[in-house]
C-alpha cells in the first residue's frame, strides 16, 4: 500500500516500491500473482478533475510508470478531503471510473470514508460495473470507531451481493505505541498523530497485550493486529525491518481467545 504523496517528495514511495519489485523482476524471483499493489490519488483544490478532467487518469498513469508492475491492483481515493476542501464525490467516482476502464486497474478502493459515503460510492461504480473493494481507516485498539460504530460489519454486508468490502486498517499498532517498546517515559519521536491518545488511558492496554502475548507466545504488537483481525479488518502496519516483518507474521494463522478478546475490548 502506498500514495503517490508518500515520501519526501510526490511519487518518491511509488518509486521505491517499484524499484523494490523490479529487482525481484530481474532476479527472476517475483511471482507477480502474490503481490497486490494499491496506491492513491488524493483529491486537492489544484488537482481536481471538475476543474482538470483529465488529472485522475494522468495520476493514475503516472504511478503506473512509478511502481512498474504494469497496472495497479486497488485504485484508491486517498480521502473526500484535503486541508478542508470537500468535492463533489461524483465526479471523483466518475474518474475512478475512467481509471478502471483502461483495464489496467482491477479494482478501486477509498479511504476514510464514512459508511454514507462509502455507500455513495459503491452505489455510483456498481452503475458502471466498477467493483468497490474497500475502505481504508484509522484502526487499532486506541482507534475502535470503525467497530463501535459499525462500519466494518455494514461494509462486509453491502458487498454481499459481489464481492465484500474489505475494510484495510491502517496504524493498527498505533504507529509503536502498541509494540511495547514505549512507554510514560519513553515516548515515540516524531510526528506520529495517529493513535495519539492519552498514554494513560494507553498503557492499560499495552499491560494487557503483553500478558497475553506472554500467554500465547506472541509479541504485543501481533497480539494488537489479531485483535484488528478478529475485528474484520485486514491490518497494514509499517514495516521497517526484520523484527517488524516477524511481528506481522506472528498475527497471522490464530486467533485470540473469547475471554482475551473481551478484555482488550
Amino acid at each position: 500500500d502506498t500514495a503517490e504523496h508518500y515520501g519526501y517528495t510526490d511519487g518518491y514511495s511509488e518509486k521505491k516500491v517499484g524499484d523494490f519489485f523490479c529487482e525481484d523482476q530481474d532476479a527472476g524471483s517475483l511471482d507477480r500473482s502474490r503481490v497486490v499493489l494499491a496506491t492513491k490519488y488524493l483529491p486537492t483544490p489544484w488537482r481536481h478533475p471538475w476543474r482538470y478532467p483529465n488529472i485522475v487518469l494522468d495520476s493514475f498513469h503516472g504511478s503506473i510508470q512509478r511502481t512498474r508492475l504494469g497496472g495497479i491492483d486497488i485504485y484508491q481515493l486517498h480521502g473526500p478531503s484535503h486541508a478542508g476542501y470537500w468535492p463533489r464525490l461524483e465526479t471523483l467516482c466518475d474518474s475512478l471510473v475512467s481509471a478502471y476502464k483502461t483495464g489496467k486497474c482491477r479494482a478501486i478502493g477509498v479511504c476514510n470514508l464514512s459508511f454514507q459515503q462509502v455507500k455513495l460510492v459503491y452505489t455510483h461504480l456498481k452503475r458502471n460495473d466498477v467493483p468497490l473493494v474497500s475502505n481504508q481507516v484509522e484502526f487499532s485498539l486506541v482507534r475502535q470507531d470503525p467497530w463501535t460504530e459499525g462500519m466494518i460489519e455494514k461494509c462486509h454486508k453491502l458487498g454481499l451481493t459481489t464481492t465484500s468490502i474489505a475494510v484495510i486498517a491502517y496504524s493498527p499498532i498505533a504507529l509503536g505505541r502498541l509494540t511495547g517498546k514505549y512507554d510514560r517515559s519513553n515516548r515515540p519521536r516524531g510526528n506520529r498523530n495517529f493513535g495519539d491518545i492519552d498514554w494513560d488511558k494507553i498503557q492499560p492496554i499495552v499491560d494487557e497485550l503483553k500478558r497475553i502475548g506472554a500467554k500465547v507466545n506472541k509479541s504485543p504488537a501481533a497480539v494488537a493486529m489479531n485483535w484488528v483481525i478478529c475485528k474484520g479488518a485486514i491490518p497494514i502496519p509499517t514495516v521497517k525491518n526484520r523484527e517488524q516483518v516477524v511481528d506481522c507474521l506472528q498475527a497471522l494463522g490464530w486467533r485470540l481467545d473469547q475471554d482475551d478478546e473481551d478484555r482488550l475490548d
